[in-house]
């Protein structure tokens, strides 16, 4: 019987409104900082980046401390380096570190978890489902790789219908592998789908189902009751991946670090289908040491998104734009108008927002920059209002 074993052996936080200061940075996120160019607020008459779903704060000066000490070992192999970092996500998770899968960015986690999968003889027939607007590297690469690919309806709300979705993958389970992909908080909706379904499904999933679960924005929920899909690996659960990065709230984007988090078989088959299994390099691998370390920084950058998320959601609320509560660092709200005019105009008053998504020409992405970026932001999109722009 085809089971997720045969394939798995087949395989390859809170500072108020108070604390923001004239650099437009949270405290924590200031003094040294104030003086370098590349954690200021951004100008010059560069475009302000609110489509990318960047941190704008950058990172930690002790990330950047971290990699220029490792730049002394960039002519060894980085064989101690991902020893500590595996050891370090580890100890951060409370799991083994027979757990953890090194990535090259979140992104390849998912790549890989796809691939293995794909590549496996028994899962050669695999289906992918996932709700209709998701992160697109997965549609991509099954479009690539010829995998079929079914997109499930969202709510009338814009939300995941994880019914939906749960009823289109168990059917198909029937006849053959499935993946499901999730994102959770969802990209591009931000969404949360709570850990309570997800935990529900996995736990009485159809042994054929695979689940890739990205939590690429989990650092920014704020629900109490939510908690990681990482748990369900600590319980023994064999049918998922966890994909993390560090491209969020610790700013390492451009660094292209992550991992993932899996059953101890999946976890040894994805290790063992890197590149020579050194895939992150030594400026990748110490960054991510000294992200987990300091906690002051991510508690500063969270603060710093909860500032400015409110005061974009404030001029929306005053403008009467709808939008989808979620639990990121961007915002999926209405326009009111065609996006392919909304876009270009925003570049022309100094933002870049959003790319077209879903097909839904009177909704944008909005990514969250500095408090003062945000109310520069605010101060524009009144402007559109005023000239019946939005």
């Amino acid at each position: 019987m085809l089971t997720r074993r045969n394939m798995i052996r087949g395989s390859g936080l809170a500072l108020g409104t108070g604390a923001i200061l004239a650099s437009g940075l949270p405290l924590g996120l200031s003094g040294a900082w104030a003086q370098d160019p590349a954690m200021t607020p951004r100008g010059g008459g560069a475009p302000v980046r609110l489509h990318y779903n960047e941190n704008a704060a950058g990172c930690s000066p002790k990330v950047i401390e971290a990699m220029r000490d490792a730049m002394d070992e960039s002519n060894l192999y980085p064989v101690k380096r991902e020893e500590a970092y595996t050891n370090a996500v580890a100890s951060y998770h409370s799991i083994a570190e027979g757990n953890v899968i090194r990535g090259n960015g979140s992104s390849e986690i998912l790549l890989v978890t796809l691939l293995a999968a794909h590549q496996n003889a028994e899962w050669s027939k695999l289906t992918v489902f996932a709700p209709s607007m998701s992160f697109e590297v997965i549609a991509d690469l099954c479009q690539k790789w010829k995998i079929p690919y079914v997109r499930t309806p969202m709510a009338k709300d814009l939300r995941v219908d994880l019914d939906a979705l749960r009823s289109a993958a168990e059917a198909q389970a029937a006849h053959g592998p499935v993946m499901v992909y999730l994102t959770s908080p969802n990209n591009p909706t931000g969404d949360l789908i709570h850990s309570k379904s997800i935990g529900d499904w996995v736990k009485s999933a159809h042994e054929n189902i695979l689940f890739l679960i990205d939590e690429a924005y989990i650092d920014f929920v704020t629900d109490p009751t939510h908690k990681s899909a990482i748990d369900l690996v600590k319980a023994g659960y064999e049918n998922l991946v966890v994909a993390r990065t560090f491209s969020k709230v610790y700013g390492l984007a451009g660094v292209r670090v992550g991992y993932g988090i899996a059953a101890t078989k999946i976890a040894e088959s994805m290790n063992a289908a890197m590149i020579a299994g050194s895939n992150v390099n030594v400026l990748g691998l110490a960054a991510g040491v000294a992200a987990l370390e300091d906690r002051d920084f991510y508690k500063a950058s969270l603060a710093s998104n909860r500032i400015a998320r409110k005061m974009a959601t404030d001029v929306l609320d005053d403008l009467g734009l709808d939008y989808i509560p979620g639990e990121a660092n961007f915002i999926f709200h209405q326009i009111g108008r065609p996006h392919s005019e909304y876009q270009p105009r925003m570049l022309e008053h100094g933002f870049k927002v959003g790319r077209l998504m879903g097909g839904l020409q009177n909704w944008n992405r909005l990514s969250i920059g500095l408090p003062n970026e945000m109310e520069r932001f605010a101060d524009t999109l009144r402007l559109f209002r005023n000239n019946g722009w939005v």
